[in-house]
């Protein structure tokens, strides 16, 4: 298997992810991934956003070989308009759209001959941008939310045991329900 092709799977595992998610139902998608953070449901939308961006101004760009047309974008202004657009949709459609942006992007590198995945892609302004690099980079970004997507899903487990259980804790005692 080719680097591209381990790269290409890793890729791909983040909508797998997003499938098992959206079998959990909208009130997991409600759920905060810590104090004062992005709900699920606003993340997901946040990773879909990114993914868009990058499809249309640099993977199309770089398969047609053509000029990539990244631009800095302000990243509170994008994520901030992202996670809104993630609170209106049903989650049916924000994980369709995900996992429908995700594959786009990995059929597009997987289709592209190695010596354009390979290269040395032009941006507008004079930088560089190199498909390889990408993808390393995102994957740690998928790696990152994809941790606080587990840590979410450990809290709602560890507290569904606690109520099956009848055990709640307070403060540093720990009382049974009757």
């Amino acid at each position: 298997m080719t680097q591209k092709e381990r790269l290409l799977q890793e890729f791909a595992q983040w909508s797998g992810y997003v499938r098992r998610m959206s079998e959990l139902g909208e009130d997991f998608w409600d759920l905060p991934l810590g104090e004062g953070k992005w709900t699920v449901r606003e993340m997901t939308a946040h990773m879909l956003e990114w993914d868009c961006y990058f499809y249309e101004h640099a993977v199309q760009k770089a398969a047609r070989e053509r000029t990539v047309t990244l631009a800095k974008p302000d990243f509170d202004a994008f994520n901030a308009k992202a996670a809104v657009c993630g609170k209106m949709l049903p989650v049916y459609e924000l994980a369709a759209r995900t996992i429908s942006a995700r594959e786009a992007i990995i059929g597009t590198i997987r289709a592209m001959p190695d010596d354009v995945y390979l290269d040395v892609h032009p941006q507008i302004g004079g930088g560089e941008f190199r498909l390889e690099q990408y993808l390393r980079d995102f994957l740690r970004h998928d790696r990152h939310h994809t941790a606080q997507l587990d840590a979410v899903k450990s809290r709602v487990a560890r507290e569904a045991e606690v109520s099956a259980v009848g055990w709640t804790w307070s403060g540093s005692r720990r009382k049974r329900h009757a």
